[in-house]
């Protein structure tokens, strides 16, 4: 294939630079023939399944190495220090969630920076999170709840694990009310789901994704949502917002960074893959599963956002003293 006279110079720069010229062509023509979507929680979950959507995706067309890395370990800093380690040559992606703007905070030490050894790349979208509690609990909405807990001196509750955004939201309202509740640490959120179901802590917070079955089959109540308004699937659950907390707004959310120093070209190369992929038949099919809207945002509108993220919710973990495990 014929160089443009824009190669060629940027391909000369780039001797005189020290970079060989077919690492700049394969920056302007990314079609790789191996990818791995590293995921730094266990299979089976919402990020494993958008992670092999990711990959399965990729591989349309092309012959090659697709697949998902599953890297677990330290709330999912493990998997992102694979990625920000690896090299920035459009081979390796992370794919988490959003305890990841929040592990400078929850983990010493973290073995890289996140503001410079990750590139956002897009937010692939949110989900609201809901607050449940047993159908056979003693309290039926949010009011009663904190009436009870007051009257026992507390409640206790589950996340998938401390410094979610589900814990980080939870420990926000009852700061507020002056409720003491215990955040009770759990290895996934579905064995806090299920101690909450049994009565074995008060309630669980975690995305729709992960209560709404157990809503519909009658197993579990919902106390409030965290969206900024009522979700369809629960037209007569209050928004923290309407229960008086007008600043909180907060959606479990999905995203993609790459290895920093990956260039632009590349991410924008994979950006317009992704966009293709999400629009396929068995990528709703996985979005409607785990109730997920569907962002896609461009990198820099990726970038403010999880920036906010990092300085809302670190404030939070830093302001009560939360640590990962």
């Amino acid at each position: 294939m014929a160089l443009s006279r824009r190669h060629v110079l940027a391909g000369s720069a780039a001797i005189a630079a020290g970079i060989t010229v077919p690492n700049i062509v394969r920056a302007q023509t990314w079609n790789p023939n191996s990818v791995r979507v590293v995921v730094p929680f266990a299979a089976g979950g919402s990020v494993d399944a958008l992670g092999r959507l990711v990959a399965d995706g990729l591989k349309q067309g092309r012959n090659g190495t697709f697949v998902v890395e599953n890297k677990t370990g330290a709330s999912g800093s493990v998997g992102a220090a694979t990625v920000a380690k690896s090299p920035p040559d459009g081979e390796t992606w992370l794919l988490t969630f959003d305890i990841h703007a929040v592990l400078p905070t929850l983990i010493a030490n973290l073995p890289y920076d996140n503001d410079k050894d990750l590139v956002p790349v897009t937010l692939i979208g949110t989900s609201p999170m809901v607050f449940v509690t047993s159908t056979k609990s003693p309290f039926q909405n949010f009011q009663e709840m904190v009436s009870h807990g007051k009257s026992k001196g507390g409640l206790n509750y589950g996340s998938g694990s401390a410094g979610t955004l589900g814990h980080l939201t939870m420990t926000t309202i009852a700061d507020r009310i002056k409720l003491p509740m215990t955040h009770v640490n759990y290895r996934g959120g579905t064995p806090a789901l299920n101690d909450a179901l049994a009565g074995h802590i008060d309630g669980f917070i975690g995305s729709s994704s992960i209560v709404a079955q157990h809503i519909a089959a009658g197993t579990a109540r919902p106390i409030l949502q965290t969206s900024g308004t009522r979700q369809p699937q629960l037209p007569n659950v209050p928004t923290a917002k309407e229960l008086g907390f007008s600043d909180i707004e907060a959606d479990a959310w999905w995203g993609i960074f790459a290895p920093g120093g990956t260039p632009r070209p590349i991410i924008d190369a994979f950006h317009a893959e992704l966009q293709k992929i999400f629009t396929l038949p068995a990528s709703q099919k996985v979005v409607d599963a785990y109730q997920i809207k569907v962002v896609l945002s461009k990198p820099d509108d990726f970038k403010s956002f999880f920036q906010r993220e990092m300085n809302v919710w670190g404030k939070v973990a830093r302001d009560h003293k939360i640590t990962a495990g």
